[in-house]
This record gives C-alpha cells, sequence and structure tokens, in this order.
C-alpha cells in the first residue's frame, strides 16, 4: 500500500514500461508515449532494469553473485537481445 501512495508511482511504472521497449518497436499499448524513432532516451534505463531482474531471479534460484553478473552479461548484452 506505501508504494501506491507515492507520488509520481504511476508515471515511473509507465516510464519503465517505455524503457523495455527495442527502440525501432512500436509499442501496442497507446497509451506508451514512444517517439516515432523509439525509446533511444531510455534505453539505458531499460538495459539495467533487465539485468535487475535477471540477477534477482538468478539469486531467488540459487545462483551465486557471480553467476547472477555472467546470466546478466550473457542475457542482457545487445547480442544476446538482438539474436534471432
Amino acid at each position: 500500500m506505501g508504494l501506491l501512495k507515492i507520488r509520481g508511482y504511476n508515471k515511473a511504472i509507465s516510464i519503465l514500461d517505455e524503457a523495455l521497449l527495442a527502440d525501432s518497436v512500436e509499442p501496442a499499448n497507446l497509451a506508451i508515449n514512444a517517439k516515432k524513432y523509439g525509446n533511444k532516451r531510455l534505453a539505458l534505463i531499460g538495459d539495467a532494469l533487465l539485468c535487475l531482474i535477471l540477477v534477482n531471479n538468478s539469486i531467488i534460484g540459487g545462483a551465486s553473485i557471480a553467476e547472477s553478473y555472467k546470466i546478466c552479461i550473457a542475457e542482457a548484452s545487445n547480442a544476446a537481445l538482438y539474436k534471432d
């Protein structure tokens, strides 16, 4: 309940949603205000958010910090994200 009372919380969630879009993708949700050329302004935040999720999930799964770091590097790199 405390998080919902934080001023600007809904806007922060919207920004995080936008940050997770690839910079060349048109958003399916028109409420997300992505520019025609993507969300390059938020790409760094999206990368950090993705690493945070990967590390959190791997540590919860029992991985060490070193293993979690390796997972983050392997899965959140641009090469890994853009592979077919």
